[in-house]
């Protein structure tokens, strides 16, 4: 694993589109709010890592999320997002696919966020 390394403004950037995104997402569907439950957790990650409280990610980890959310934002993609559900299909897909991938990375991610952010 490398040392901390900051996130660029362009990463910067994606992070505020990918969360004005979500929270742009009127999603009803379980398998659809299983997806912005996705989102939201690779998104939570990102902050944590931009703001040093979360570095314990793998490069190859945070390309792949990078990757996935900057997909996520992009309107125009391979099925574009304004096509009725088919627009966010290829969404779901490439997030399922990352989410698979970094399912570790996530676990502990998760387990670190429980542990700092508990609510007593």
């Amino acid at each position: 694993m490398r040392p901390y390394k900051k996130l660029s403004m362009r990463q910067v950037i994606l992070l505020q589109r990918v969360g004005k995104k979500i929270a742009s997402l009127n999603l009803t569907q379980d398998r659809l709010i299983q997806l912005k439950d996705e989102v939201s957790t690779l998104y939570r990650m990102l902050l944590a890592y931009k703001k040093k409280e979360y570095t314990n990610m793998p490069w190859k980890s945070m390309g792949l999320i990078i990757g996935a959310l900057t997909y996520f934002v992009i309107p125009t993609d391979a099925m574009p997002d304004f096509i009725p559900i088919s627009g966010l299909l290829d969404d779901l897909s490439v997030i399922a696919y990352v989410v698979s991938s970094v399912r570790k990375d996530i676990d502990q991610f998760l387990a670190w966020e429980m542990e700092h952010y508990i609510v007593e």
